[in-house]
C-alpha cells in the first residue's frame, strides 16, 4: 500500500473516530398443653435472629493504568506521531469500545491537538498509536491521557475472552523506508474485522522512538493474518531499533 493511501485510511480512522424444629416433651408421657407451640415459637425467633450467610466479596476493579507515553515529529512533515501503552490488570473485566483521548500539551500547558481512539481494552497491554496534524508551529511537552474509568469496565471472564498473538516479526528496508510485517493470530469465536495493529519502534535503552498502525481487514475465528506497516523512515530510526506489535479491537 503506497504512503498516500495509507496516510489517507489513518486520517478516516481518526474520524471514525458494561432449622429444624424440636419438640418439648414433660416428665410424664402426655406433652405438657402449650409446651410445643411455645418451643416452635422460639425456635423460629432463633433462627429469625441468626445472621445470614455472608457471600463473598466481589474483588474491586481496578483502574486502567497508563504504563507508558511517547511522542515525536515526523521528519519529512508537520506531523506527530503518539504511542500510549495501558495496562488492564483485571483478569475478567474488559473496557468495550472504550475512547481514549490523547493531548498534545506544550510547556505552558496549552493543549495543541487531541487524538480519540475507540478500542476495546482487553486483559493486559495494549498499544494506541496515532497522529496529530495541527500542532503547527507548536512543539509538544507531554502527553495527557484520557479514558474510561473502572465503572465502565464489563465481565469477562479471561478463559472466556478471546485474545491476539503477534508473532514472525520482520523488517525489510527499501528506497530509505523501512517495512515491518508479521502475523496476528487470534483466539476468537468469531471473526473479527478491522483489526488494529499498533506497531512501536524502541531503542537500545527502551525508549520508544517510533510508533505506526495499520489494519487488518479480516481475522478469522481462531486464525491468522499477515499485517504490513510501511511509514518508517529509515533516517528517523537508530540503528539498533527493535519493533513490537499489537493487535488490538
Amino acid at each position: 500500500m503506497d504512503r498516500h493511501r495509507r496516510r489517507a485510511r489513518r486520517l478516516a480512522h481518526r474520524e471514525r473516530c458494561r432449622s429444624g424444629d424440636r419438640a418439648v416433651e414433660s416428665a410424664t408421657t402426655e406433652p405438657v398443653a402449650g409446651a410445643a407451640s411455645a418451643a416452635d415459637d422460639e425456635s423460629e425467633a432463633d433462627a429469625a435472629s441468626a445472621p445470614e450467610p455472608e457471600e463473598p466479596a466481589a474483588p474491586a476493579i481496578q483502574e486502567l493504568a497508563v504504563v507508558e507515553t511517547a511522542f515525536g515529529k515526523d521528519i519529512d512533515s508537520d506531523t506527530w506521531w503518539y504511542a500510549v501503552v495501558l495496562e488492564n490488570p483485571n483478569a475478567d473485566y474488559v473496557f468495550p469500545s472504550a475512547g481514549i483521548t490523547v493531548e498534545a500539551v506544550d510547556a505552558n500547558g496549552v493543549i495543541l491537538d487531541s487524538g480519540i481512539d475507540y478500542t476495546t481494552i482487553l486483559q493486559g497491554r495494549t498499544v494506541v498509536v496515532g497522529d496529530f496534524f495541527g500542532i503547527g508551529s507548536g512543539t509538544i511537552a507531554k502527553l495527557d491521557v484520557r479514558g474510561p474509568t473502572s465503572a465502565a469496565a464489563t465481565s469477562s471472564p479471561a478463559a472466556e475472552t478471546g485474545s491476539f498473538s503477534v508473532s514472525e516479526l520482520a523488517t525489510a528496508a527499501e528506497y530509505g523506508w523501512m517495512d515491518v510485517t508479521g502475523k496476528v493470530t487470534s483466539t476468537f469465536s468469531e471473526d473479527q474485522d478491522l483489526v488494529t495493529v499498533s506497531v512501536i519502534a524502541r531503542d537500545a535503552a527502551g525508549k520508544i522512538v517510533g510508533g505506526d498502525f495499520t489494519f487488518i481487514d479480516r481475522l478469522p475465528a481462531g486464525g491468522t493474518a499477515q499485517f504490513e506497516s510501511s511509514l518508517w523512515n529509515v533516517e528517523n530510526l537508530p540503528g539498533d531499533v527493535r519493533f513490537e506489535a499489537f493487535a488490538s479491537l
